[in-house]
């Protein structure tokens, strides 16, 4: 992967009058034909491991190789587990990337041709230097000659020279905690010439502080290492790539040691490498009242990637995490900022940007941008919470439940709503500005809640408060009693307490600030019909359904039907049976609260047989009773 990258370096000077494909004599007949590497530049084995390799491929013919010089340059067959292109370029690119595939064995790459010994087409070749050791920079022609055009030939000229000096490789500088990076070194020669390949080289690798980097082990991770690289990794060595996995925050240096190089040992200068917490700060944007009290979160983001939700919450306060603010707008008492909790005091009108950094280690920071404005508008949302009981476990998870914080709200709504007599409902308290976007409303607001029946002030509210929090801006309510009735919501304030009152700043009130909403509780919906089960119909016939409760405005829809045509139902609720048997299954519901509704089985069966009901039938002739009295 790295001599991919090095041989652009080696198109100027000694290499200029390198040839791509020669051919005598000269055909046109004969496009496609190419090699991947025109000219290599390679170190010498050296004194430890079997010497660098280069992978080299020849496209558009059928190839066999041969070296000039195989006492220094040797050709060899490609390994089973030899990667193809797309697995190297992955391994270039990033290690991550490569963890969930799969090996490449050899027979995919290279095609059928290589099942069979007796044939010896060799698209891909193995470049090996096997001399231990040069003076100076040798040259060696590697040719592919094409069997199918004897007058073809393909060739590649590699340069042996000895490493002059090495670098490390890498993306990033900056890496977060469980963050798997690959480092790369990268050798050049005496004229910064950069060498195409260190594959089989051996090295050795120093991080200076495992506690914050490690090594794991590159043959028990995913990584899809080449052949070379998996052979000295199964032998206890380190190839020309490191994996390093961040484990805690800090920094720390890395150094690459060729062994055994020809003319000396060859070391890299120290990479420095920090690893910090990959933290956000919940909500990253926030509107509230003047006064608001609010509690920002911090998560710190590991393992899988998962929705921000799910990560846990870290418990304030901690010693290495700091909290501050910069005022964008308002001035530099828009908001009150404690230093260790993430803590926020809305003060003023304004805008504030808060930050959490990290002390353990500069640069990382997160931050939530709080808008302080004025409230223009309540609206109360409600919710069917089904057979709930309104329990601690229950009210903690609906407590839990995504708010209108950070969406826009479409005004709207019913004018009215229709409760279920017996079901449970939360009652969701929300606050705009004058923009209509969503507030947040802060634990510290208060606000009244009242309840009143239409009928008058003595008859008791349809809805029974089962729960809700001291701030009304959850509520857990019970239908009841059927009837209409109002919830209205005012005295709307935001409480300072004696922290804020040393600070300077008081309560604050919107008297005008409320909202009323009429509701009805209504009846289930029921079927009215003199039979129980099913509705069975004869073909042809047609039955219309008589329903009960709800609103009085119904809805009817098919929701199954076989076949497709087997019967048919009207707005008027009239189920009309066709000329066929089957079976179908209808939607009742209230058009005024869809919860409210019911499903009613529907058959279409030819009859087999009359029965009258009841089998028998006593009528009282006239006149008997004066007769009886005689």
């Amino acid at each position: 992967a790295v001599g991919r990258t090095g041989q652009q370096g080696l198109l100027g000077g000694l290499f200029a009058a390198a040839m791509t494909l020669l051919v005598a004599p000269a055909r046109a007949d004969i496009p496609g034909r190419k090699i991947s590497a025109v000219t290599a530049l390679l170190p010498p084995r050296g004194s430890r491991g079997a010497g660098a390799t280069l992978r080299v491929e020849a496209f558009g013919g059928c190839y066999q190789w041969s070296s000039q010089h195989p006492e220094l340059v040797r050709v060899e067959e490609p390994r089973p587990l030899e990667p193809n292109s797309e697995a190297l370029e992955c391994m270039e690119r990033k290690a991550l990337e490569c963890m969930d595939r799969g090996p490449v064995l050899g027979r995919e790459l290279f095609g059928a041709k290589m099942d069979k010994p007796e044939v010896s087409c060799q698209p891909v070749a193995i470049l090996r230097s096997v001399v231990d050791d040069v003076d100076e920079t040798q040259k060696v022609v590697v040719f592919a000659r094409d069997m199918s055009s004897p007058l073809v030939e393909l060739r590649c000229e590699v340069y042996l020279t000895r490493v002059d000096h090495l670098e490390v490789e890498t993306r990033v500088r900056h890496m977060k905690v469980d963050e798997v990076e690959t480092l790369t070194a990268k050798a050049y020669d005496s004229n910064g010439n950069v060498f195409s390949s260190l594959e089989g080289m051996e090295f050795e690798w120093q991080v200076s502080d495992q506690s914050v980097l490690r090594a794991p082990s590159a043959v028990d991770s995913a990584f899809q290492l080449s052949p070379e690289r998996h052979a000295l990794a199964v032998d206890g060595n380190q190839s020309d790539t490191l994996l390093l996995h961040g484990l805690g925050t800090g920094r720390t240096s890395v150094t690459a040691r060729l062994l055994g190089a020809a003319g000396g040992a060859v070391v890299s200068p120290t990479v420095e490498l920090t690893v910090s917490e990959n933290i956000f700060a919940m909500p990253s944007t926030v509107r509230v009242p003047p006064m608001a009290h609010l509690q920002l979160q911090l998560k710190v983001l590991r393992g899988p990637s998962r929705p921000l939700e799910l990560y846990p919450e870290v418990a304030l306060p901690v010693k290495h995490f700091s909290w501050d603010w910069r005022p964008v707008e308002g001035g530099a008492d828009v908001l009150h900022v404690p230093s260790d909790t993430g803590s926020v005091v809305a003060q003023r009108l304004g805008r504030g940007r808060v930050a959490v950094n990290d002390l353990r280690i500069e640069n990382n920071s997160a931050a939530s941008l709080v808008d302080v404005v004025e409230p223009a508008q309540l609206r109360v949302r409600p919710l069917p919470l089904g057979n709930a009981s309104g329990g601690d476990a229950e009210w903690e998870e609906t407590q839990l439940r995504p708010s209108s914080v950070d969406r826009t709200l479409a005004p709207g709504g019913p004018i009215s709503w229709h409760f279920v007599q017996g079901r449970k409902y939360l009652l969701r308290l929300e606050m705009l500005d004058t923009t209509s976007q969503a507030m947040h409303i802060p634990s510290n607001l208060r606000a009244t809640m009242r309840c009143s029946a239409s009928q008058g002030h003595e008859e008791p509210c349809p809805l029974r408060v089962v729960r809700q929090t001291p701030n009304s801006a959850l509520m857990v309510v019970s239908a009841e009693t059927l009837g209409t009735g109002t919830l209205t919501y005012g005295k709307v304030s935001v409480q300072a307490d004696a922290s804020d009152n040393a600070r300077g700043f008081a309560t604050v009130e919107w008297p005008s600030l409320g909202v009323e909403q009429t509701f009805h509780v209504v009846a289930p919906l029921r079927l009215q019909s003199p039979f129980p089960g099913p509705l069975v119909l004869p073909p042809t016939h047609s039955y219309r359904l008589r329903v009960s409760g709800g609103s009085g405005a119904y809805v009817f829809a098919l929701a199954y039907a076989k076949p497709q045509s087997v019967c048919t139902v009207s707005p008027a609720g009239i189920v009309q049976a066709a000329g066929l048997v089957g079976s179908a299954e209808l939607f009742v519901s209230d058009a005024k609260n869809t919860a409210n509704n019911f499903t009613l089985q529907v058959l279409v069966r030819r009859a087999g047989g009359i029965v009258l009901r009841p089998p028998q039938l006593q009528l009282q002739l006239p006149g008997a009773d004066a007769a009886e009295a005689a």
